[in-house]
């Protein structure tokens, strides 16, 4: 466990209230810890983590994004409502420790961002709210400011220094996402947020992966996340793009990035273990950690979160437990019990890695 989970475990333990919903969550609790993974049939629990994407526009073309390619093309864009919203938290809101505003677009876009994590912090103070943006946007002090009493952390989307980040992140500036960053790390510091970079690494940027670490130790940024490219809603690139990951010329690079962390004493550094034992069942996902879309769908996971593929239901229809233990959302899961990957999940990192 890094220093930031155990931070943010502290800070819900110190903003727990005794009352009836902190018996609502132990049961919960309870039942998860001992849920069955074997047999898909049955019920699981309310989820202890959500994702909300309270908007899925946004002002960039990246080409880590899976908006990009055919799915995310294809796909509805809009806001969700202030009222699903509300209706989501207050279903959902005792049996959860931590809570996602984001999805596949700009958080900050959101008409009802404010208000809704509001509601939330209104309805259960312990809960962990986290936002994601590229930090590439007009005003973008302006609209986060508020926001940081409300929140625990703020994931900047990186993906490179320079030119080399701009190659990646198309429509974006550079020179905007630096001043952003020096002018947002103190009041994140004053407010107690954890800023945090997330450095999704593809064959285009890999190189940059030390200089993400040295950026971080320069600017102020605690923490540093590395994700390797998902290709689970990447339709124009084949899986053998993953063989790269295990080449001579990445794994220095991988060694270099250690290198980096090891002399930037006030960032951590997470992602950088090569993955290993590939298959279906390394997949968290399947069991937690879901993403309701601006609509009310809820797609198999955030990484491929586009319900005209596979959607587990509407929870405007049902509600978002009886959603999450629909037919189409046992039938994902009995792949994962039989350690097949369903169709959906084919071309995942968990997967190939």
């Amino acid at each position: 466990m890094n220093s930031r989970k155990f931070r943010k475990i502290f800070g819900i333990i110190s903003r727990t209230r005794l009352n009836a919903d902190l018996l609502r969550f132990t049961r919960n609790l309870t039942r998860r810890a001992f849920m069955s993974r074997t047999d898909a049939s049955r019920d699981i629990p309310y989820p202890t983590t959500l994702m909300l994407e309270l908007t899925n526009r946004c002002n960039l073309h990246c080409v880590t994004c899976p908006r990009e390619y055919a799915y995310g093309r294809e796909m509805s864009q809009g806001n969700m409502s202030k009222e699903l919203a509300f209706r989501i938290v207050d279903e959902c809101y005792p049996y959860l420790q931590s809570i996602g505003l984001t999805g596949l677009g700009e958080t900050l876009f959101a008409p009802h961002l404010l208000e809704v994590a509001r509601y939330i912090k209104q309805r259960k103070k312990s809960i962990v709210i986290m936002i994601s943006t590229n930090a590439n946007i007009p005003g973008f002090i302006d609209k986060i400011t508020p926001l940081l009493p409300l929140i625990d952390t703020v994931q900047i989307s990186i993906d490179g220094i320079g030119e080399g980040y701009e190659r990646i992140r198309h429509g974006a500036s550079f020179s905007m996402l630096v001043e952003n960053i020096d002018r947002v790390a103190p009041l994140a510091r004053a407010n107690n947020v954890d800023l945090m970079f997330n450095m999704v690494i593809t064959k285009l940027n890999y190189m940059m992966m030390p200089d993400v670490v040295r950026f971080a130790q320069a600017h102020g940024v605690r923490y540093a996340n590395f994700t390797y490219f998902n290709l689970a809603s990447v339709t124009d690139i084949p899986s053998d793009y993953y063989e790269f990951f295990s080449t001579p010329e990445f794994l220095e690079v991988l060694n270099q990035t250690r290198a980096a962390a090891a002399e930037s004493p006030d960032v951590e550094v997470t992602g950088l273990d090569f993955p290993g034992n590939p298959g279906i069942r390394k997949c968290p996902l399947t069991w937690n950690h879901f993403q309701i879309n601006f609509d009310g769908e809820i797609p198999p996971c955030c990484a491929k979160p586009f319900s005209k593929e596979y959607s587990f239901g509407n929870v405007t229809e049902a509600g978002v437990l009886a959603t999450l233990n629909s037919p189409a959302a046992k039938r994902l899961r009995a792949c994962w019990v039989a350690g097949k990957p369903h169709p959906f999940c084919q071309k995942c990192h968990f997967v190939h890695l």
